[in-house]
């Protein structure tokens, strides 16, 4: 994770090497952004942007790469949040 000035910068990957079912092993790679944003005494206003890409690895059949993404927005104030989210995950 790196914190800047602009909010958090969060990298991370999965490899899977599944050795039982060698078609179902995937490497993942992603990217998650997110940042608060302090409105007035204590209220604030957050949101969160993650962006990933998975595909085959290791002894898996080529099968091209799916995609992943989520954006989230809300404000907290006092112990209490309301956000809204879009999650979208793709196949082939």
């Amino acid at each position: 994770t790196w914190q800047t000035r602009f909010g958090s910068f969060t990298g991370y990957a999965y490899l899977i090497d599944n050795e039982d079912i060698a078609s179902q092993s995937t490497r993942t790679f992603g990217l998650r952004h997110q940042r608060t944003l302090a409105i007035a005494d204590a209220l604030e206003w957050w949101y969160a942007v993650e962006l990933a890409s998975q595909q085959g690895w290791r002894r898996a059949p080529e099968t091209g790469s799916v995609g992943y993404f989520n954006a989230e927005a809300g404000v907290r104030r006092s112990g209490h949040a309301v956000r809204i989210g879009f999650e979208q995950l793709q196949s082939n």
